[in-house]
């Protein structure tokens, strides 16, 4: 069972939307650009609780509409088409089914190409004169709303932020372990409640609880309350919560015996067990059939190599998932196409992804895709540099002007910096254009950082950055990131960097002997030397000393483009 199209009208920051997801769908992206959004339109048509809840006017696109005289407020909606549907959902649904096309989840007449399947619709209805709201589910077909058990039927698996291992009814636990056998469930919950009402009984028939209650009465409590002493001795009893079995499995706090810690609650155990577990235990579940697992937020409480792992057992083709990550270690399970990027930077939210291809350039393109997003994945602005040298450097002076002068760095603009090349060297810049392009479709604002190594060889390659990206920093004439970094400063902060490096880097040079023309040269001989010096240089001069030239570049990144493409930064 999966989902071949979502479309959203007038739902929260969407005017209208449409979404034709891949075999999964990853939602990754700016803050407040609508990945939550899009799992809850999910989750009020799917779950089938979500119609009894109070309807949400967070829900309707702000600012509200003012319709016209004699006109209907506008209908938010969600609506999802399904296929591959079961053959016993198939024929619980039969006068409900469709012919749908498969890639739109459109109705179709194309007998070879249409599949039976489902479309539902939660319909969300505000009435201004009143302020009312009413929400329903519906199927598109016929606008018959659809019952609760045929949403159950449906049994999406919606991974909720709910402790796991709860036995209670509304729990998943409970719901997997009632899959396996539910006689037997059902027969040992009633015995462990008849095991607890004969031990809380046993406790208050003990002469310890009575002698105490006994003392109460002596204290007044049988006078003030007008019974007896005897029936008030007699009178007290125990219970866990309301006395319910319902009650009693609230009661039940889960724990485990972990690296020979003892049985510990599972809250002792910190977050990253509690979420494995959390999703495990959903998981479980959803292999029980083909079904749409629904996940909000995916390893934000996990490490890394969980987040890996489940990540790629969730995304076996069995069931559908849906799923929103900061994590960038979660990509790695799902193809480039199943990534839904969300942006809001435009001054609308969209959705971009990459469209499936056979052509061997753009495949070998999106190689570069998991170096894009693990770099940037919801920052607004991308900006492309040569290689990690230009990193270092460049963000150990946005830290610098921070710690001198308080000015808001990069990150604090949604702006981070990523290599085209781990090594450094040539080959960064030759995958300038190419990633630019990539960043590009996925909705990133795009800047990029020319060196200018030798004047006239990049001229092609700045056309073509200048044809996609929203800005492109150059460097003055026979300067990369190394000279940057330390012409135009004076020689006495020069001086006392290059003795710190020498000093701590056994760079074995006489920094005293060192006219201060020639300075200037030792230091960018220097900073390649070590794999790098960069970072360590920009720490040791003093409070104050910023490099002109890359102060006029970070100035220029945290600076709105407009309608300007080129910024070509001069010599100091």
């Amino acid at each position: 069972m999966r989902i071949v199209s979502l479309k959203l009208s007038q739902f929260r920051g969407f005017d209208h939307l449409e979404v034709y997801p891949a075999r999964h769908a990853v939602l990754v992206g700016e803050p407040r650009a609508g990945r939550t959004t899009i799992l809850d339109a999910l989750k009020r048509v799917l779950d089938p609780t979500s119609t009894r809840q109070r309807p949400m006017l967070w829900d309707l696109r702000h600012p509200l509409a003012e319709p016209g005289p004699g006109e209907a407020y506008p209908l938010t909606w969600a609506e999802l088409a399904i296929v591959d549907l079961s053959d016993e959902i198939q024929q619980e649904l039969d006068d409900k089914l469709e012919m749908l096309d498969p890639s739109t989840g459109d109705p179709s007449t194309d007998e070879d190409t249409a599949v039976f399947g489902v479309r539902l619709r939660y319909c969300l209805q505000y009435e201004p004169a009143d302020e009312s709201l009413e929400h329903w589910v519906e199927y598109s077909k016929s606008g018959l709303r659809v019952p609760r058990n045929h949403r159950e039927l449906l049994g999406a698996i919606i991974i909720e932020r709910t402790p796991p291992l709860q036995l209670r009814v509304e729990g998943a636990f409970r719901a997997l372990a009632m899959s396996q056998d539910a006689p037997r469930i059902n027969s040992t919950i009633e015995s462990f409640a008849e095991d607890v009402r004969a031990a809380t009984h046993t406790l208050a028939e003990s002469e310890a609880v009575r002698s105490a209650v006994d003392a109460m009465t002596k204290s007044g409590a049988s006078r003030a309350l007008q019974v007896e002493k005897d029936a008030l001795v007699e009178g007290v009893g125990f219970a866990a919560e309301d006395g319910s079995i319902s009650g009693l499995l609230r009661a039940l706090q889960p724990t485990l015996d972990l690296d020979a810690g003892g049985a510990l609650p599972l809250t002792s155990h910190g977050s990253t067990a509690a979420s494995v577990l959390g999703v495990t235990e959903a998981l479980a579940a959803s292999r029980m059939d083909h079904r749409i697992v629904i996940i909000d937020d995916f390893g934000d409480t996990l490490d890394s190599a969980a987040a890996d792992f489940l990540a790629r057992v969730m995304s076996r083709p069995r069931n559908q998932i849906w799923l929103s990550t900061r994590r960038p270690e979660a990509l790695g399970a799902f193809e480039p196409e199943e990534i839904l990027r969300l942006t809001r930077h435009s001054g609308q939210q969209v959705a971009h992804r990459l469209l499936p291809t056979l052509d061997r350039q753009e495949r070998t393109t999106r190689r570069y895709l998991p170096q894009i997003l693990s770099g940037a994945m919801s920052s607004r602005t991308l900006v492309l540099v040569e290689g990690p040298h230009d990193i270092e450097g460049y963000s150990a002076v946005d830290r610098k002007q921070l710690s001198d002068s308080g000015l808001v760095p990069l990150s604090g603009r949604s702006v981070q910096l990523v290599a085209a090349s781990a090594t450094g060297g040539d080959g960064g810049k030759s995958r300038l254009a190419t990633m630019a392009r990539l960043a590009t479709s996925l909705g990133f604002e795009v800047r990029a950082i020319v060196d200018s190594d030798k004047p006239g060889e990049d001229d092609d390659l700045i056309a073509e950055l200048e044809a996609v990206c929203s800005q492109v920093v150059l460097l003055p004439t026979r300067t990369a990131v190394e000279r940057a970094l330390v012409k135009g400063l004076k020689s006495e902060p020069l001086r006392q960097a290059l003795r710190a490096l020498n000093d701590d880097y056994g760079l074995r040079l006489d920094v005293d002997a060192l006219g201060d023309s020639d300075l200037e040269s030792a230091l960018v001989k220097a900073l390649k030397q070590k794999g790098g010096l960069h970072k360590a240089y920009v720490a040791a001069l003093p409070p104050g000393a910023i490099p002109p030239i890359v102060e006029d570049v970070l100035k220029s990144l945290r600076a709105e483009p407009g309608t300007i493409v080129r910024t070509e930064i001069d010599n100091p």
